[in-house]
């Protein structure tokens, strides 16, 4: 659960793409010390807010975001070591939104195809 207020949609974005990084970073940990590997691909994380994608990867001072804490710029960290990517997905293929907001049936079903979870219709 998130203990700060956002100011921004782009804000929040940031905040959970941080959060998101510092778990994959743990993972990308756990999974070299079992697999014994030194390097590992660069992971990939999917974020539907542009604004956020472009604060992440960009180190240009704005002023509209003066206000975000510099401890969310360790994303930027991450990318330039090339451990993480984070890349702009679309709202009508991103399937987080399946467990973040009400859908309508067909919307469900394709996040449910996008997961391979199919599931078929009774009717």
């Amino acid at each position: 659960m998130q203990s700060v207020v956002a100011l921004s949609t782009t804000e929040a974005e940031d905040i959970a793409a941080s959060e998101v990084v510092k778990e994959v970073m743990w993972l990308r940990g756990l999974v070299s010390e079992l697999l014994q590997m030194k390097e590992l691909k660069t992971t990939i994380i999917h974020c539907n807010n542009q604004s956020a994608v472009s604060l992440s990867k960009n180190q240009v001072y704005h002023d509209r975001i003066k206000h975000v804490d510099v401890k969310y710029y360790f994303i930027r960290d991450m990318i330039k070591s090339e451990a993480v990517d984070i890349d702009k997905i679309s709202t009508n293929e991103n399937v987080a939104g399946m467990l973040t907001k009400t859908l309508p049936y067909e919307k469900f079903n394709y996040c449910l195809w996008l997961l391979n979870m199919n599931i078929t219709d009774s009717n």
